[in-house]
């Protein structure tokens, strides 16, 4: 059972996609959505540590064929994947969006030229 990243109250799924809780009215704002964001990638880098450890400890293990070895890391790359598809979708919805389109009358070599 995980918690609401903004509230901390238990949530009953494991779904990954919405880490939204239903009875907090916080995380259910646009102002939470940043908050959420960084907090579902929180989530994520630290499970992807949590496997690695896994597989660290299961590598060491005596007579083990490298089953749970090989999940973790396949979990890993899971959760690596999640993660690069956080920051494509960051680098879109980002604040940097604006200041690519600027306008020609609000750039600064037009404003010294006259």
């Amino acid at each position: 059972m995980s918690l609401c990243p903004t509230c901390a109250r238990p949530r009953a799924d494991e779904d990954l996609s919405d880490l939204r809780c239903v009875a907090c009215a916080a995380c259910r704002s646009e102002l939470g959505g940043r908050v959420l964001r960084d907090a579902r990638r929180g989530w994520l880098y630290d499970a992807a540590f949590r496997a690695l450890e896994l597989a660290r400890v299961y590598r060491a293990e005596e007579g083990a064929g490298g089953a749970r070895e090989r999940g973790c890391l396949a979990e890993v790359a899971r959760l690596r994947a999640l993660l690069a598809e956080e920051r494509r979708v960051a680098r879109v919805d980002g604040p940097g969006l604006a200041k690519g389109a600027a306008r020609p009358d609000m750039d600064s070599a037009a404003k010294r030229s006259g």
